[in-house]
């Protein structure tokens, strides 16, 4: 296993974090009668040994003391709760003296790089603590392992290149322990974190709540990140190079929904077909001018068609009828290399209704154009009002209608848009 800090052991740590180590077992531990803390003094810095038998010595007696004191933080009586906090704040404080009294650059530099982990590690802690108590036991019982401890950790950096680290080595990692960390990667704000964290799982079983996700980031509208620490990074996505530059704009993150809709396409999760319904029942609820479907330049809907057609899902079938229903907006008429062309907010809602009807739309009146992405579209809206006069009566001998929204019925919270 690939050590986190060159040159060092992981047990040499122990003498770093005792104290945030010792803490998390004893959290778990059953709480004894409450007692009035006797709390010793804080270590000095010639009670922590260099090396040898001693330096775990030093770490029972510190978790021990520790655990004693531990039981009285739930006491009923606040002076006893004050009391035990301000010691163990006071040996934390103890410990971090003795290690900062380091002498000599060599030393120094090593023990900023394991201060540095102690902070991730606490934030790990932290997360942690806000779960369910039977997840928060098994997730500081697989955490704690020493082989999973670097890389637990590490996902809670504050630094982007070994959050991505993490990200790597945590998708080897079968089990939901580290699928709740890869979701939180998956959720990052910052671009190299959570591109890393897609290409890690690409082979990776994914839970719901990745493909939720994942799903969100493939209909992402640019939401603004914080500024990168580096000019230039790079993530290799199954055969592609991805740049990432410190500056961040809308059309990076954009071109980014992209990668996330071929991991969606890769895994074919079961989860998908709902999540399809519901853009279109989103879709449904709104005005025309507000649903996704009312504009040609929407760079998203491509993304979601490619997902469509993996399922084609009949439950899509009433929305999509309804969206036809809605009046014509932004009529759009032209020639294109002396081709005429059409467009309006029906085209896309057709043509995924001819879709979920399992026929071809090359046999109604659609081409496929260079415009908008390659989309299918139809010469004149004549050509669009016989096909939607079709579909209408095909689907209504099969006892499917346009859904009615109920009376008093509010629109959509965010309309067009994916459910949170």
């Amino acid at each position: 296993m690939q050590q986190i800090f060159p040159g060092w052991r992981l047990r040499r740590l122990v003498w770093v974090v005792p104290i945030a180590i010792g803490i998390l077992p004893a959290m778990l531990s059953p709480a004894a009668p409450a007692t009035t803390p006797s709390m010793p003094p804080p270590l000095k810095n010639r009670q922590i040994p260099a090396r040898g038998k001693g330096l775990f010595q030093s770490t029972r007696k510190a978790t021990t003391r520790l655990e004693e004191a531990l039981t009285d933080l739930s006491s009923d009586r606040y002076a006893v709760r004050q009391r035990v906090s301000a010691a163990i704040r006071k040996d934390l404080a103890g410990q971090l003296r003795a290690i900062i009294q380091a002498v000599g650059p060599e030393k120094k530099n090593r023990l900023i790089k394991l201060l540095r982990f102690d902070s991730q590690l606490l934030r790990w802690a932290r997360a942690v603590l806000a779960l369910p108590p039977r997840q928060r036991a098994a997730m500081f019982a697989w955490g704690l392992q020493s082989k999973v401890l670097p890389w637990a950790a590490g996902a809670f950096s504050s630094r982007s290149m070994r959050r991505a680290a993490a990200a790597r080595r945590l998708a080897k990692i079968s089990g939901s322990q580290a699928d709740w960390i890869l979701q939180r990667l998956l959720a990052s704000t910052h671009r190299l974190v959570y591109l890393s964290a897609m290409a890690a799982i690409w082979n990776r079983r994914p839970s719901p709540a990745m493909v939720r996700i994942v799903w969100r980031r493939a209909f992402s509208t640019g939401i603004p990140m914080p500024p990168y620490d580096a000019n230039q990074r790079g993530v290799l996505f199954h055969g592609r190079r991805i740049f990432v530059p410190k500056i961040v704009n809308f059309w990076r993150q954009t071109q980014d929904s992209v990668y996330a809709r071929q991991l969606l396409t890769h895994w074919k999760p079961p989860e998908l077909t709902e999540l399809l319904v519901d853009f279109i029942r989103s879709a449904a609820q709104t005005r025309p001018p507000e649903n996704p479907f009312s504009n040609p330049g929407m760079m998203q809907i491509p993304n979601y068609i490619r997902l469509f057609r993996l399922y084609k899902p009949p439950a899509a079938a009433p929305y999509l009828l309804r969206l036809l229903a809605t009046p014509p907006l932004n009529n759009i008429n032209f020639n294109f290399n002396n081709i005429p062309l059409h467009w309006d907010n029906h085209i896309t809602p057709l043509y995924l209704l001819i879709l979920t009807a399992g026929q071809d739309p090359a046999k109604y009146h659609f081409y496929r154009s260079n415009l908008y992405g390659g989309r299918w579209l139809v010469h004149t809206q004549t050509e669009e009002n016989k096909d939607i006069k079709t579909m209408i009566a095909w689907w209504k001998r099969r006892g499917v209608t346009a859904w009615t929204p109920a009376a008093g019925a509010r629109p959509a919270a965010r309309p067009g848009t994916i459910p949170p």
